[in-house]
C-alpha cells in the first residue's frame, strides 16, 4: 500500500504536473497562433488590392467615342505606386477622318476621373505631344478599387447652318490589382513629363530623316546605275540589226522609266524631309516653352466617386 502511494505521489508531482504544464502551454501556443493568423489575414486584407466587378480597358485597344465624334482613343500606359500613392496613365487619340474642319484636337478633350472608394485624389492631364496625353493621378491611396477615366470631346462644326457642336465621350477603366503596381515608377513632374514626351518626338523626327535621307541615296544611286545600263545599251546600238535594235529602245525606255520613278521617290522623300524639319523646329519651340514655364498646363483637378 506504501508503495501505491509513494508511485502516486510521483506519478502526480511529475507526469501528471508535466500533463497539465504542457496542456497550458500547448493552450497558449494555440491562442498565440489564432492571433497571428487573424492579425496576418486582417493586414493582407488591408493592403491587398482591391479588385472592382468591371473589367479593366485593354491596353492599346481604340475605344470609339459615342455620338457622332470622329474619334477614337486607347490607353497604352499604366503603373501604380502605393508608396508614391501616384497612378500614370498615357493615352494616345485618333481622328478617322483626313478631313482637318474635323480633327479632334487638345482643347476639344474634357477628362474627368472618378474611384470607385471615396478618395481625394488631385488630377493632372498633360497633354504632352500631338494626340498624345498623360494622366497624372497624385495622393491616390491604396484601396481605391478602381479608376474611371471618362473622356468627353466637343467639336466644333461648321455648316450651312452655322456652327454646332459634335461630340461624344468613352470611359477607361484601371482596376486595382498586383499587375498595376510599379514600385519603380519616377516623380516626375508635369513640366518634365511633357520635357519627356517632346524629346522622343525629336528622337522620332530625326530617325525618320535619316530614314528618308537612305531613301534618297538609294534612289540616286539606282538612277546611276541606270545611266550606266543605258549607255552601255547605246554604245553598240549602230551594230546592231532592226530587231536588236527595237529590243534595245524598249530596254532603254524601261530603265527610264525606272528612273523616272525614283526621281519621283527622292522628290516624296525630300518634301518628307522639310515637314519633318518644321515639326522639330515646332517642337524645339516647344521645349524652350515649357523650360521658362511660359508653356500653359491644364489646371489640376479633384477625383469624385464612380455614380
Amino acid at each position: 500500500m506504501t508503495s501505491f502511494k509513494n508511485g502516486w505521489h510521483w506519478f502526480n508531482s511529475n507526469v501528471w504536473w508535466w500533463l497539465k504544464e504542457d496542456g497550458k502551454y500547448r493552450r497558449m501556443g494555440y491562442v498565440v497562433a489564432w492571433f497571428l493568423l487573424s492579425g496576418g489575414l486582417l493586414i493582407g486584407a488591408l493592403t491587398a488590392p482591391h479588385v472592382s466587378n468591371v473589367d479593366d480597358t485593354p491596353l492599346n485597344q481604340y475605344l470609339d467615342f459615342s455620338g457622332d465624334s470622329p474619334a477614337s482613343m486607347r490607353l497604352t500606359y499604366k503603373a501604380y505606386s502605393p508608396q508614391k500613392q501616384r497612378l500614370v496613365l498615357r493615352l494616345n487619340v485618333k481622328s478617322s477622318t483626313a478631313d482637318p474642319t474635323q480633327q479632334v484636337i487638345d482643347n476639344d478633350l474634357k477628362f474627368k476621373v472618378a474611384t470607385a472608394n471615396p478618395t481625394q485624389a488631385i488630377v493632372k492631364v498633360i497633354p504632352t505631344t500631338l494626340n498624345h496625353f498623360v494622366v497624372l493621378i497624385d495622393h491616390l491611396a491604396p484601396k481605391f478599387s478602381a479608376i474611371q477615366v471618362k473622356v468627353k470631346t466637343e467639336t466644333p462644326q461648321t455648316t450651312t447652318g452655322g456652327t454646332i457642336q459634335k461630340g461624344g465621350s468613352l470611359a477607361f477603366i484601371i482596376n486595382e490589382k498586383s499587375s498595376l503596381i510599379d514600385s519603380h515608377l519616377p516623380q516626375l513632374t508635369r513640366r518634365q513629363y511633357a520635357q519627356q514626351a517632346v524629346e522622343a518626338d525629336l528622337k522620332l523626327e530625326q530617325k525618320r530623316q535619316v530614314s528618308q535621307n537612305q531613301i534618297i541615296k538609294k534612289a540616286r544611286a539606282a538612277i546611276a546605275a541606270d545611266d550606266e545600263k543605258i549607255t552601255a545599251l547605246n554604245k553598240d546600238v549602230k551594230y546592231q540589226t532592226t530587231s536588236q535594235k527595237s529590243q534595245t529602245k524598249e530596254a532603254v525606255a524601261s530603265l527610264k522609266q525606272d528612273q523616272s520613278g525614283n526621281q519621283q521617290t527622292i522628290k516624296a522623300a525630300e518634301r518628307a524631309i522639310i515637314n519633318s524639319q518644321g515639326r522639330v523646329s515646332l517642337l524645339q519651340e516647344k521645349q524652350q516653352a515649357i523650360a521658362n514655364g511660359t508653356y500653359q498646363l491644364p489646371a489640376p483637378t479633384k477625383t469624385i466617386r464612380i455614380k
